[in-house]
């Protein structure tokens, strides 16, 4: 029964996960070909800076979580408390950042004035998806993994959702997009907190919030967060490198060749593995090679 159970859980978080990269990729598709290349660029560069600082924002929190919460219901409360102070404290450290000028830093890097426009929407985005991030360590420790693969697919449909239709319905410039992903990922934000509350919140009688024990919480995720950057590094890094040193059109006209090879590998189990021969040449007809 145990190992029926685990396997369901595996195949629940599985079907969660394809199904919001199908979802993603679905987006992709839809705003790479109704956009010009410049919008695109300025779409994608807007969150790229939060998907490349993603762990050191989240601090690490979420993989210590996962140390702390099994066999200590009575202390969940706190736990939450202290996570949840800790966004806060990021994403304030963040809106003093472009406040005082790091959208227009990161529009000079990327060499896309467009970007000092929209990334301050980023100050909803960033804490709607540090408490997303939050969710997944005590849904699994309580046992609703169903549950968590469920909002997963909720939320990803969501955001897609209002995306793509804010595009299609409303205007087709860049920043409607960047608008209505914002607006949709705060919608989520919203939902994990009610679940964490939920989850969470019915721990009692354990030690209350203090900020010695916060403390004491991000001494020991801290290095958590720098491993998980590093393994983020190596993905985003790329992209980061290319915003940096070519145009929003040459930068779109990468993204979007490799989102073509992304949507015809996908699922055929190709990802980690060295190239083929085939998969060399489909990389030099798509303009890689």
């Amino acid at each position: 029964m145990r190992a029926t159970s685990r396997g369901e859980k595996v195949f629940a978080l599985s079907l969660g996960q394809i199904l919001a990269t199908l979802v993603s990729l679905f987006v992709g598709a839809i705003l790479s070909r109704g956009m010009t290349y410049g919008d695109y660029a300025t779409f994608r560069q807007t969150f790229l800076p939060y998907s490349l600082l993603a762990p050191f924002l989240a601090l690490g929190i979420p993989q210590a979580l996962f140390f702390f919460l099994p066999g200590q219901v009575r202390e969940w409360r706190r736990y939450l408390l202290e996570s949840l102070f800790w966004a806060f404290l990021v994403t304030l450290v963040f809106t003093l950042f472009l406040f005082l000028g790091g959208n227009t830093f990161i529009a000079g890097c990327f060499h896309n004035p467009n970007l000092k426009k929209t990334l301050p929407v980023l100050l909803l985005f960033v804490p709607a998806s540090l408490v997303m991030g939050l969710l997944p360590p005590p849904m699994v420790v309580a046992g609703r993994v169903k549950a968590l693969a469920t909002f997963n697919i909720l939320s990803r449909l969501l955001v897609g959702g209002i995306t793509v239709g804010a595009f299609l319905l409303l205007s087709k410039n860049y920043l409607c997009s960047v608008v209505a992903q914002t607006v949709a990922t705060s919608f989520a934000g919203v939902g994990a907190l009610l679940l964490l509350f939920e989850v969470m919140g019915k721990g009692g009688g354990g030690k209350s919030f203090s900020l010695s024990s916060a403390t004491g919480l991000i001494l020991f995720a801290g290095p958590l967060g720098v491993a998980s950057m590093c393994d983020v590094a190596t993905l985003e890094v790329g992209k980061v490198i290319a915003a940096s040193y070519t145009s929003t059109e040459a930068f779109a006209g990468a993204l979007n060749r490799y989102l073509t090879l992304r949507r015809q590998t996908v699922g055929k189990g190709t990802q980690g593995k060295a190239p083929t021969k085939g998969d060399l040449e489909k990389l030099k007809s798509l303009g890689y090679l």
